[in-house]
């Protein structure tokens, strides 16, 4: 089956599919490098949740080695891949991601080093946007479900405080 998309003509005859996992019994980053030079280029990234993220390369062709979990897969998928194949179709100027700014109800914490997306619901309070992070692990979809976007917690930060106007990126 060939598709293409709007904004080139980059074919996708044939896909497919796998999950990358930080766990001994993976196999996923020994399979990429048998695939073809140069092989695996990282094998997982500073980004909560997506830590165990595949990135490689196998006879000029990427390769992506998502996580198992639903919203890390999400998240990555959204980060790396999309921008990839939009590269690949030759499109310059992708559409960008909306975003907003909304003061954020409840403290979250967070490691500095490394990107954090937590699902948040918007709400307006006194004619205010806010986001309300929506918790849960990255194996739990419904979080997903109930929320409207991501709040992105910076690298440099050990954490938001309540009250905080934090970037909210819109699904």
């Amino acid at each position: 089956m060939m598709r293409r998309f709007s904004c080139g003509s980059w074919p996708i005859s044939k896909y497919s599919a796998g999950r990358s996992s930080v766990s001994v019994r993976d196999l996923t980053a020994a399979v990429v490098n048998d695939l073809g030079k140069p092989g695996m280029l990282v094998h997982g990234v500073a980004v909560k949740p997506g830590k165990p993220t595949i990135l490689a390369v196998a006879g000029g062709k990427p390769v992506f080695g998502l996580p198992g979990n639903p919203v890390s897969a999400m998240v990555i998928a959204d980060l790396v891949v999309v921008p990839t194949i939009y590269q690949m179709q030759g499109c310059l100027n992708p559409p960008p991601r909306q975003a907003l700014r909304a003061r954020l109800t409840h403290n979250l914490p967070s490691q500095a080093g490394r990107v954090d997306y937590v699902p948040a619901r918007l709400l307006q309070r006194d004619g205010e946007q806010w986001a309300e992070p929506v918790f849960g692990k990255s194996n739990q979809i419904f979080t997903l479900i109930f929320a409207d976007g991501m709040i992105i917690v910076p690298s440099d930060s050990n954490g938001l405080e309540a009250g905080e106007l934090v970037a909210v990126r819109l699904f």
